[in-house]
């Protein structure tokens, strides 16, 4: 085993005699972690998106109209991302507590914000530790991922992934320090943190590979037997996996237990596991998917141009634009080929453990994301941290050769390439508040309708956001045939049951009842829900509203809206 890594960071001050002040060295790493989280929690804040995305504004009328009317806790604990909810619903309360009025979702922008530009910090400390002479690399390093799109993305809406992508940051951070000193609290300390991030989303759990690789490649004293040296390895990855597991495994039996009150195993496996048993996950047309990872990892890094239609195809997108997409594209291929020229004087170095781990991140989740949701670039956020960590390494091995401070300039150059090539394709326009179309038939919907009355849309297609934003945006309800069917466990009868009984009770309370245009003559949207839902088909959704009259009730710029009022008269189809 090579040498141990220091963990001592460059000293660049010096005292009247000579000598390196530790005042100076704390100022050398803290003042720049701190100008990071000031710059990048600033810029994230500016650039809020006005166009949230299904989950984002799903989750926020869990919190904000779901849990307050019901006072079901199964709004505030998904299995999937059990603490997402709960901790969104207790800023919220809090920020109320200091007079905050709106709803949850500018709230839930405003902690990922913070989290995302925590986590930057986190990771520079990490790289820094890494790369002893070097100041800059680890701070381009960290702002080349606070400026990738999918991070830069996930940091301005209230989107479920950026807590547990942080807290792999600091588990990531803790794994380098466990393989530089190979102590066992920094094994407890990686895996507590690693499983609060599997409890903020459960792919995180993929983690749990890298955190063992860490420990079983962790620095040992050269003077140690070698098999006491790999007993004590073996036990730094069971510190690891034991406090990950176990902290997962207590807070899930005190959810089920305590506050869903579940009485049966059975109980708490279907809870758990439903949502991966839908079906629409999983997808093992390999060749296929493999490209759509391509494409998934480039958008994680940066973002298409618009009017473009792949990586390559020029049709439509500005020349400007273009040309940065385009140089930006080179840079990844650069940054590729300098890491593989770099790579085999890198693994005869004391860092090759750290190559190791890198690789086993990227690995991982490569294979599972291939079978898993192919192709949304989200899950590949969390592979840009071992990424940069390989770029970093490697430019530090030419930025030690005669290459110099140009190394610096190039990365810092291509960052600011992509940088812009985001805020001009995607992060820009989406401040704008009219960017959503769905919040904008939202709006709609809100000054022709009152309070209790009823949406009904398809909730697939182009404009199936529609069934979250009109809750929350419009304050009106809204049920969508997509979600009563899989509700009904794919049961067509029982969902159109659901839907007429919902429709005959909002009209006997006095309200009004409202049809989206999409439901009745939208052939891609009637399309998408047949194809999720094979019983699902025109003459099913014709069947639904037969026992009301329509009519149109105004014209939007998404087609008629139609009223449903009282008749037992068929109806012709549109």
């Amino acid at each position: 085993m090579a040498a141990k890594i220091s963990l001592h960071m460059p000293r660049f001050a010096r005292d009247a005699n000579g000598t390196r002040t530790p005042a100076a060295e704390a100022a050398g790493v803290w003042l720049p972690a701190l100008a990071l989280f000031a710059i990048f929690w600033t810029l994230y804040r500016w650039t809020a998106t006005q166009y949230n995305t299904f989950d984002a504004v799903s989750y926020a009328n869990e919190i904000g109209r779901l849990y307050p009317r019901t006072h079901d806790l199964h709004w505030l604990f998904h299995p999937h991302h059990l603490l997402f909810n709960a901790t969104g619903y207790v800023l919220w309360r809090v920020s109320q507590a200091f007079g905050y009025i709106g709803g949850p979702l500018p709230v839930m922008e405003a902690w990922n914000a913070t989290s995302g530009a925590l986590g930057l910090v986190l990771y520079y400390l990490a790289l820094r530790s890494l790369l002893q002479r070097s100041r800059w690399i680890p701070l381009l390093i960290a702002a080349g991922l606070g400026l990738s799109f999918g991070y830069w993305i996930c940091a301005t809406d209230a989107r479920v992934n950026m807590p547990s992508t942080v807290l792999l940051l600091a588990a990531f951070w803790a794994a380098c320090r466990l393989i530089q000193t190979g102590d066992k609290r920094l094994a407890a300390l990686a895996g507590a943190l690693s499983g609060l991030a599997i409890l903020y989303h459960e792919s995180a759990g993929l983690f749990l590979v890298v955190g063992a690789a860490a420990a079983l490649l962790a620095h040992q004293e050269d003077d140690l037997p070698a098999r006491a040296a790999w007993k004590h390895r073996w036990t730094l990855a069971a510190i690891y996996l034991v406090s990950s597991l176990a902290l997962v495994l207590i807070v899930y039996a005190i959810v089920g237990i305590v506050a869903l009150r579940f009485h049966s195993l059975g109980e708490f496996r279907r809870w758990s596991s439903e949502y991966a048993e839908l079906g629409w996950w999983w997808n093992f047309e390999i060749l296929r998917n493999i490209r759509l990872d391509a494409y998934a990892f480039r958008r994680a890094a940066f973002v298409e141009p618009p009017g473009k239609q792949g990586t390559f195809h020029l049709s439509g997108a500005p020349t400007r634009l273009l040309a940065f997409y385009f140089t930006a594209l080179l840079g990844w291929f650069v940054a590729v080929y300098a890491f593989f020229v770099a790579l085999p004087l890198l693994w005869r170095t004391h860092i090759r453990p750290l190559l190791i781990v890198s690789l086993i991140w990227v690995i991982a989740y490569a294979l599972f994301f291939t079978v898993w949701s192919p192709g949304y670039f989200v899950f590949w956020v969390p592979v840009l941290i071992p990424t940069g960590l390989l770029l970093a390494l490697s430019l530090a091995h030419y930025r030690a050769g005669r290459t110099g401070l140009a190394v610096n300039w190039i990365l810092g150059v291509w960052i600011a390439l992509y940088a812009v090539v985001n805020f001009m394709a995607s992060i820009g326009p989406h401040q704008n508040t009219q960017s959503s179309p769905f919040r904008r038939i939202a709006m709609d919907v809100r000054r022709h309708t009152a309070p209790g009355d009823l949406i009904v849309a398809a909730g697939a297609g182009d404009a199936a956001q529609c069934e979250v934003d009109i809750p929350y945006f419009a304050d009106r309800d809204c049920i969508s045939i997509h979600t009563m069917t899989t509700r009904a466990r794919e049961n067509a009868v029982r969902s159109r049951e659901t839907i007429q009984a919902k429709i005959a009770q909002t009209l006997a309370a006095g309200n009004r009842v409202y049809v989206l245009d999409e439901v009745l003559s939208d052939k891609s949207v009637l399309d998408a829900l047949h194809k999720r839902h094979p019983q699902i088909d025109r003459a099913q959704i014709q069947e639904t509203f037969r026992p009301w009259r329509r009519s149109i009730a105004w014209e939007s710029s998404h087609g008629p809206v139609w009223s449903l009022e009282q008749d037992s008269a068929a109806v012709p189809a549109p």
